[in-house]
């Protein structure tokens, strides 16, 4: 069984897709701290033709905090929403799936989310409904949390009998071959394979939001690029 485990992150790029792609089970890890600056709540996107972050705003975010302890501020979201989906109008209009998914993203950020987890789960679960990933999903909150870091990791794939664990690229600076051989368990990480589509600037800009691509490509473009990986 493959296992990969992340932190939830908002609209992330498409290798956290491929990511989910990869394997059998997918587990949030948010019972972890937050991150600062990271991918949790933030993420970017071509407005006015420019790579730009959108963040949305939370309630005293610390990296003492858990992220499912980190709520969302709900005064200042409403601010944001209306600002946000604004700037998504006039940035995305001309897009080839405006009128399909313009809507959809309006409804998603009209609902109401108590703490960023929950928004960035649900972020990504409205993603793979488009990307007909069907890999279930768990939270980390269900395994023990004694543990920390790798030997956490390598406790859970214990628990799920995970053959293969499976990272993003980022992993390879925390996670050691050795380690998880030890325990029997292959450790691989997730390669993307090189591709452009046509987006609404004069250069193409990698690694965006997933928005970028749901706006720009066609549901089989979308499913094709999700598969554009390999595990090393």
């Amino acid at each position: 069984m493959k296992l990969a485990i992340m932190q939830p992150y908002l609209f992330p790029y498409i290798g956290y897709f491929q990511l989910i792609d990869s394997c059998d089970l997918f587990i949030f890890l948010n019972d972890s701290n937050f991150i600062k600056q990271g991918w949790i709540n933030r993420n970017k996107l071509l407005l006015n033709g420019h790579p730009t972050f959108f963040t949305v705003p939370l309630s005293k975010a610390s990296s003492n905090k858990k992220i499912n302890e980190t709520q969302i501020h709900p005064q200042l979201f409403q601010k944001w929403r209306s600002g946000f989906l604004k700037s998504l109008r006039q940035s995305y209009s001309k897009s080839r799936n405006f009128d399909n998914v313009y809507p959809e993203l309006h409804a998603f950020f009209e609902k109401k989310y108590q703490s960023i987890d929950e928004m960035a789960i649900a972020s990504i679960n409205f993603c793979t409904r488009f990307l007909e990933i069907e890999t279930p999903f768990q939270d980390s909150v269900l395994y023990c949390s004694t543990f920390k870091g790798s030997e956490r990791v390598i406790h859970i794939c214990k628990d799920e009998s995970a053959t293969d664990y499976i990272n993003l690229p980022g992993g390879k600076e925390l996670y050691s071959q050795k380690s998880f051989n030890n325990e029997g368990i292959a450790l691989h990480f997730i390669e993307t394979k090189d591709f452009r589509y046509k987006q609404l600037a004069k250069d193409f800009h990698p690694n965006l939001s997933i928005i970028d691509l749901l706006f720009n490509c066609s549901v089989d473009e979308l499913k094709g690029f999700v598969k554009k990986y390999q595990l090393a």
